[in-house]
């Protein structure tokens, strides 16, 4: 069986016609969601985008 992955879903709504992203994590749940974009290359672009800075971010805790 293979180990499940992240994975990234978008879509166009039906209702106000924008596009939208989500990464779903390993366990299926959603750990991020996005605004809405006026095409789906934009979309799918911000999703490239992120899987590529993800790489090299830099986790900074902050202290409140």
């Amino acid at each position: 069986m293979a180990a499940k992955r992240m994975q990234f879903e978008f879509w166009k709504s039906e209702s106000s016609g924008l596009w939208y992203w989500h990464l779903r994590g390993k366990n299926g749940r959603i750990v991020a969601a996005s605004e809405g974009y006026n095409s789906k290359s934009a979309c799918v672009r911000t999703i490239e985008v992120i899987r590529e800075g993800a790489r090299s971010a830099v986790v900074q805790r902050f202290e409140g």
